[in-house]
């Protein structure tokens, strides 16, 4: 009876080891965004293709929203410990919060973007 415990005992260390390895090299960190640049490249590299023409990082680095000149619009946000971009449906309702954009997408997006907020919220500016 007591080799199971035993063995029991050193998987849960085994995985407590690993879960606490992993934490500290860095898997608690989000990813930021450093520059438009970077958002820009992401984009660049999205299914389809998308070449963004406005781009507007969040406050915090945490995701970007852009659009190109076929009117569509597309966000880059965090997925674990690296960035997607996301293609925005037409017509998505985005709503201006003081100065945070609410995007209506399933899972909600909220981006913080200072002033630059109200140029998402446009009607000329959404996607048709």
């Amino acid at each position: 009876m007591a080799t199971p415990l035993l063995q029991f005992a050193g998987s849960l260390l085994a995985v407590a080891v690993l879960v606490a390895l992993t934490w500290l090299l860095g898997s608690q960190t989000e990813p930021r965004l450093e520059s438009e640049q970077e958002a820009r490249e992401l984009l660049r590299h999205s299914p389809g293709g998308f070449e963004p023409v406005e781009i507007a990082l969040a406050n915090n680095g945490c995701a970007a929203i852009a659009n190109d000149n076929a009117g569509r619009q597309a966000v880059v946000v965090p997925h674990g410990s690296r960035f997607v971009t996301r293609m925005l449906p037409a017509n998505t309702p985005i709503t201006m919060r003081g100065e945070v954009l609410d995007i209506e997408v399933n899972p909600p997006l909220v981006l913080a973007l200072d002033d630059k907020a109200k140029y998402w919220t446009g009607a000329d500016n959404l996607v048709n």
